[in-house]
């Protein structure tokens, strides 16, 4: 554990960077968010007290957004069957002390991955705590194709060969599809970590989730149209039925996970969430999992699906739709100088052809500096994106004109911070209680095998794909 003098030095290095204008300050204490060793991402397991260190640094400086991944219940790194439901509990009610502590003493805002009930948050805003939720846009989807990092015909030698020698063709694809798909069914009859893996994430029941994106696709698609429904329509297994999709386009054809046999559901508690002016989109995690799913286009989605396509219930006006990502997530941060088309403020907008406004097919690129894959979707119906007033992209394409600047942190909230003066020091009760932690009487940790296996069980989360994806891999690699 670090001495409460480094975590006052660290707080002091946040300060700087808060003054020099820095935004804020983000932090992970979510147990699934692990590096490919199964290391905890740094922060996890830090001792409240060395967080709300930080969150005063911040406040001392003028202020700005405290925000992370919170999982409410993991108070030690060990396998979620093992904790102590007490423990747990008492975690939960600490977690969320201290969250109240720093917005109500402090004054700060504070956001993380949504899960509040907005009445709760409505509440705590009335009570002057500047508490806000992200929320997906759309269902955080694993999309699966040939040339991708992982789908089940990854448990075929036949294919991983083919992938490995780059003879991975249409024509090889159907001159061996019975063979690929026999591999895959012999796989899933071991007893092996590979087998286990494929088993469970590729069952036909698993397949009710699974939807193939067709010419017309639907991102609430109707149950019958998931792969397991396709299939028994059509007299095949699921496996041959994903995998002559796949084939299609040129093998190129892709399937969606929607993580859901019912995603109309999804949409309808996000009715909810965004009707809440405390709740803002996000989430998309566009920059992570670049191999294994593709959310960068939702801020188009939000206006296309929810305030144009949605068919089978609620969406928003566009007005409300474009309020909801530009003003409100913009004013969350502080930055009020933008995020509405006032006198005066910012000219950062964009020029849309809405009726034709279209989110295109997924495509699997290699256009990363070492030539690593990643999921890419392009967007029409953008006429101009202008910045500070200049066009920066006509109709999808850079004009070479780069006026952007360095957003810097505009303190707004310096007054509200100065009625707070002098702030109040970290509470003892905040200190040290990890040193209480116990792991279970049998030393229980998580190891790599648990945490895969709850990755397993989950029912959603690109975080529990994005590790059966590395387990499979690893696997794999010595067995071609």
């Amino acid at each position: 554990p670090i001495l409460e003098t480094e975590k006052k030095e660290m707080a002091a290095i946040l300060k700087e960077a808060i003054e020099a204008g820095a935004l804020g300050f983000s932090t992970n204490r979510f147990y699934g968010h692990r590096d490919g060793n199964n290391t905890l991402a740094a922060g996890t397991l830090a001792d409240v007290d060395e967080v709300v260190y930080m969150a005063k640094a911040m406040a001392e400086a003028g202020g700005g957004m405290l925000e992370m991944h919170n999982d409410f219940r993991s108070y030690d790194d060990i396998p979620e069957q093992a904790m102590d439901p007490k423990l747990r509990s008492e975690h939960a009610k600490r977690e969320n002390k201290w969250i109240h502590f720093v917005a109500r003493e402090y004054g700060l805002p504070i956001n993380w991955l949504g899960g509040v009930p907005p009445e709760v948050l409505n509440r705590w805003q009335m009570n002057d705590e500047l508490i806000y939720n992200q929320m997906l846009v759309r269902p955080q989807s694993m999309i699966l194709s040939f040339p991708s990092r992982f789908h089940p015909f990854t448990a075929s030698k036949t294919l991983r060969t083919m992938k490995s020698n780059n003879t991975l063709t249409y024509e090889n694809l159907v001159k061996s599809k019975t063979i690929i798909i026999e591999e895959v069914k012999n796989v899933m009859k071991q007893d092996t970590r590979v087998g286990k893996i494929i088993r469970e994430s590729w069952n036909d029941d698993n397949f009710a989730t699974y939807y193939p994106i067709t010419e017309t696709f639907d991102y609430e698609p109707a149950t019958e149209e998931s792969i397991l429904n396709r299939a028994r329509k059509a007299g095949t297994t699921c496996l041959e039925y994903a995998y002559d999709h796949m084939l299609t386009k040129n093998a190129s054809g892709v399937i969606w996970n929607g993580n859901s046999n019912n995603v109309t559901e999804f949409y309808e508690d996000r009715i909810k969430d965004f009707s809440s002016p405390y709740i803002v989109p996000g989430i998309s995690d566009a920059g992570a999992h670049l191999a294994i799913f593709q959310d960068g286009t939702t801020p188009t989605s939000m206006i296309s699906f929810w305030a144009r396509d949605r068919k089978k219930g609620h969406g928003f006006t566009l007005e409300y739709a474009v309020k909801k990502q530009a003003r409100d997530t913009a004013y969350m941060y502080g930055l009020t100088d933008r995020g509405t088309l006032e006198k005066g403020k910012k000219a950062d907008l964009n020029i849309i052809d809405f009726d034709h406004l279209h989110i295109h097919h997924p495509e699997l690129v290699h256009d990363l500096p070492t030539g690593a894959p990643r999921w890419s979707q392009k967007v029409t119906g953008y006429d101009f994106t202008i910045l500070s007033g200049e066009i920066t992209f006509e109709n999808g394409k850079h004009t070479g004109v780069l006026p952007g600047k360095l957003v810097k942190n505009p303190r707004h909230l310096k007054e509200r911070i100065a009625r707070r003066m002098p702030l109040p020091d970290v509470p003892d009760e905040f200190k040290g209680y990890r040193k209480n932690m116990r792991i279970d009487e049998n030393g229980s940790v998580n190891d790599m095998d648990t945490m895969l296996q709850a990755s397993l069980n989950a029912e959603s989360g690109i975080s529990n794909a994005s590790r059966i994806a590395n387990a499979l891999e690893e696997e794999q690699r010595s067995k071609l």
